[in-house]
Order: C-alpha cells, then sequence, then structure tokens
C-alpha cells in the first residue's frame, strides 16, 4: 500500500495470495505516500500519515474495508508522521518515532479502532526513524532506525500494560529501513542498509544471531510480513527499486524462496 517508485509516491495497492502465488491490483489508496506502513485489525488496514512527493508529513488516517473494496477515513495522527514503526496489539495500533518533517521524534502513538481516537504514551528512550516494530508476547520490540544520518543498531522494548520501556541488546549491525517479524519466539530483522546477513534475535537470551541473506549490500525499506508461519520480504530499494517477493520458513527450515515478483 502506496510507497515510492520511479514517478515518486503512489497509492498503488497491490494484493498477493500465497495459496496461488498470484498478485493483484486493490482499490488505490486516496493519498499518495512513501515512508508509510500498515496494520490489520479486523480485517481492516490502518495506513497512518506518510510523506507527499514533497516531502511533507502528513496526519491522515485512511482504511481500507476489502470486502466493501473502498477506503475511508479516520481520526488523523495528533501530529505529522513519517518514516515511522508501526505494529499491532491487542487490535490497537503503536506508531513509533519518525519525522514531521522537520525534527525526528522519539513519540509513541495509539490508535483504538473501536473508540476512533490517539493517545500519546511514554516516548521511546531516543528518537529514530525508519525503525521497525513487532509484538513478541506482551511486548513490542522497536530496532534499528536512523537519526541524524546514522544507521542504528539500537533495540528498546516496550511494555504496554505499563507504559514504560526498557533497553535491549543492540543488532550485530546498524539497518535502517528494516523489517521486522516474531515466529517462534524470536524477532527476525530483515534488511536495512548494507549487509551480509539479515539477524534473528533471542529474548531469552537477549542475544543477537545472523541468517541468511538473499540480497547482499543495500537492501532498504522491503515490506516484511508474516503469513502461515512463513516470512515474506516484498520490494524495496537495492542500487534501484526491486519487485522482489521472498519468502523464508525459518521453522523447521531455513532458506529463502523465490516466489512471483509483483
Amino acid at each position: 500500500m502506496g510507497g515510492e517508485g520511479p514517478e515518486g509516491a503512489t497509492g498503488v495497492v497491490e494484493v498477493y495470495n500465497p495459496g496461488d502465488d498470484t498478485w493483484s491490483r486493490g482499490p488505490e489508496k486516496p493519498t499518495p505516500v512513501t515512508y508509510v506502513a500498515g496494520g490489520a485489525i479486523d480485517g481492516r488496514a490502518y495506513v497512518p500519515g506518510g510523506c507527499t512527493d514533497g516531502g511533507a508529513a502528513t496526519d491522515v488516517l485512511e482504511v481500507l474495508d476489502p470486502a466493501a473494496g473502498q477506503w475511508e477515513q479516520a481520526e488523523p495522527l495528533p501530529a505529522p508522521r513519517c518514516g515511522y514503526a508501526l505494529t499491532v496489539y491487542e487490535d490497537r495500533l503503536y506508531l513509533f518515532g519518525g519525522t514531521d518533517g522537520r525534527t525526528i521524534s522519539a513519540g509513541t502513538f495509539v490508535f483504538d479502532p473501536q473508540e476512533d481516537r490517539w493517545e500519546a504514551r511514554a516516548p521511546m528512550p531516543a528518537p529514530r526513524t525508519v525503525a521497525a516494530a513487532a509484538v513478541l508476547e506482551d511486548r513490542i520490540y522497536v530496532v534499528g532506525g536512523y537519526f541524524n544520518g546514522e544507521e542504528l543498531d539500537a533495540c528498546a522494548v516496550y511494555y504496554p500494560a505499563e507504559d514504560r520501556w526498557e533497553t535491549c541488546a543492540p543488532m550485530m549491525v546498524a539497518r535502517g529501513g528494516l523489517g521486522l517479524v516474531a515466529l517462534g519466539g524470536r524477532l527476525y530483522a530483515i534488511g536495512g542498509g548494507r549487509l551480509d546477513f539479515n539477524e534473528q534475535y533471542d529474548p531469552r537470551e537477549d542475544q543477537w544471531a545472523p541468517v541468511e541473506t538473499p540480497v547482499l549490500g543495500v537492501w532498504q525499506s522491503p515490506g516484511v510480513t508474516l503469513a502461515d508461519m512463513v516470512i515474506y520480504a516484498v520490494g524495496g530499494w537495492s542500487q534501484g527499486f526491486v519487485s522482489l517477493n521472498l519468502a523464508y520458513e525459518p521453522l523447521p527450515f531455513r532458506i529463502f524462496i523465490p516466489t512471483t515478483e509483483r
């Protein structure tokens, strides 16, 4: 949903069916934006903020109802944001960091779709943009990102029930514009910056370890998600925009499998 291509920010929506390995077009997002992410709650896709072609951050929250085949607007963000980290926990959107186009934020915003309301929570230990977030048990991990032009290896863990943060072991290498998913009690950090490997995190040991990567060198901003115990990494930037669609099966096998490109 959205993102950036050779012609700039886009509202294009592409839908992948892993059952038959095919792509199709969905209803186009009303506001074309880049540096954006989405989360699914109760069969709807929520896409907050993003940056326009001119680099301005937006506060719009657009919601796709796939069954109806249409978009609608919900309560705007408390402040414009793009390049944030986003995840879903207990049917709420959690948005971390990002930028308003001028400054990089450490802020945390939570959206409750039942109330159609955002609220601010405890900020991260440090500001960052283009980080990644994922839920593991009752915690949310936020890793990597950029600050002042430098990629980060930082790892922070948020406890929603207590509204507090702790730090966790840094990644093996700094990564900005990465993807993060949780599977089998571990986190998997995919892409981000110039790299020779991806990483997995064991929360019991508070330790990162390398895992294979199908793309050597620069691989930034892939779309990373989980479906049926398989990690999918789609698109991104690697010396140019790429149409990769790769599947990774950590359990029980560890291999990247090329699937149909977009």
